[in-house]
């Protein structure tokens, strides 16, 4: 599917100006350190050199002036002022981010696979279908857009994201509460949006934001068993294997482990098939979830090991932080305490490095949580101080006289 094609959109004569670059012949091998550059800045439409007015964030250093041809460091965030629209692509071609006047991005890591936080305003995004092992772009902690090769746009302002597929398919990730049966229950589903099919969405996500409603267990299993049976019936295989991994998170809030367990294989079967890598990782630390609820701890760790593995590879440093969390937990569950701390430290480190202060936090808790179990417990080879011996009952005093 190729992206070298105008776009009819707010922008769309930029768009049609800078897809000129993304002709199939200038996609050569990117280097193996690989990075962002300012391929064109344009105020009211017309390229020029540099521009001040951005205010551009990187470890703590502030700058104003943009200019052609600069490199964009990883963890650098780049707010976009009035007037001007600046476009930044990746090594090798493979994504384009055109950034239009009042938005905000943050260009979180760089490598086999992309990760961007949109902040603000209105980004439009073009990944060359194959190019890169995963594209994710993060709207606050609710909302993530996930592609391997399309056109869509990101919009967010005034509490709602907004989002347009205009090439091929994105899959948003929802954080959010699924109600069952008045039972309020966290959990992340997905929608696929399609060009051809559902082209736009827009969330309001919040704190107590609701993903679905649901009398009870069976209700919601039919709901996505629907979506599953229609996702089928299309062919598409990428919404097969989301409608799996949608309905396995279902079953599995409902205690059905044994059927959550073969959703979440078949999407790990579906994902094998595409070659998407990053989703046969997700679909990993899917089952070791089921296999800890199951309790057969050592199969989880085993998937989830997996799924680190491989998210490893692929330079997915939120997806391996996010399983080293996992796994962190189930350590300290068993009373693997130095095992837990070292599995959350790695948790802490990535998300400090990813910018991602909220994850960072709930691993330094962790490590906390796990410490203070430690000096709780009795030292190795130390006995717990014995308790104190039943004293004998008081004498009863003899009424008897003399």
């Amino acid at each position: 599917m190729s992206v070298c094609r105008a776009v009819t959109l707010s922008g769309s004569m930029v768009l049609g100006y800078a897809l000129l670059f993304l002709a199939p012949e200038s996609l050569s091998a990117a280097a193996s350190a690989r990075t962002h550059a300012v391929q064109q800045i344009l105020r009211d439409g017309k390229p020029v050199d540099s521009a001040s007015g951005f205010t551009l964030s990187h470890a703590g250093i502030v700058e104003h002036t943009l200019r052609r041809d600069e490199t964009i460091l990883d963890g650098t965030r780049i707010d976009v002022p009035a007037r001007l629209t600046v476009i930044i692509v990746s090594s090798g071609l493979k994504s384009m981010a055109t950034l239009q006047p009042g938005s905000s991005v943050t260009f979180v890591s760089t490598g086999s696979g992309e990760l961007v936080s949109n902040n603000a305003g209105h980004v439009i995004f073009h990944v060359v279908t194959g190019a890169l092992d995963f594209f994710r772009v993060q709207s606050g902690e609710a909302i993530t857009a996930s592609v391997h090769g399309t056109v869509f746009w990101m919009d967010e302002s005034k509490g709602a994201v907004t989002v347009s597929c205009k090439s091929g398919e994105v899959n948003i990730t929802k954080t959010g509460y699924v109600l069952i049966a008045g039972k309020r229950l966290k959990a992340s589903l997905i929608d696929v949006l399609s060009a051809t099919k559902t082209p736009r969405v827009t969330y309001r996500a919040s704190a107590t934001w609701y993903l679905g409603s649901f009398a009870s267990y069976p209700h919601a299993e039919m709901f996505y068993q629907q979506q599953l049976t229609a996702a089928q019936q299309s062919g598409d295989a990428n919404a097969t294997g989301v409608a799996f991994r949608n309905l396995g998170i279902i079953q599995t809030l409902g205690g059905q482990y044994a059927d959550a367990l073969q959703s979440h294989e078949r999407a790990l079967a579906i994902s094998r098939t595409l070659g998407d890598r990053d989703g046969e990782a997700s679909a990993l630390a899917d089952i070791g979830s089921v296999e800890r609820d199951q309790s057969r701890n050592e199969d989880s760790l085993q998937s989830y090991h997996q799924a680190v593995a491989i998210f490893h590879t692929l330079g997915d440093r939120g997806g391996e932080a996010q399983v080293l969390s996992k796994i962190g937990a189930l350590d300290e569950k068993q009373g693997k305490y130095a095992d837990a701390i070292r599995s959350y430290g790695q948790t802490l480190k990535i998300f400090q490095q990813l910018g991602d202060t909220p994850q960072a936090e709930d691993a330094i808790i962790g490590i906390k949580r796990v410490k203070g179990a430690i000096t709780a417990s009795p030292s190795p080879g130390v006995p717990s101080r014995p308790p104190p011996l039943p004293q004998p009952p008081s004498p009863v005093p003899s009424n008897n006289a003399g």
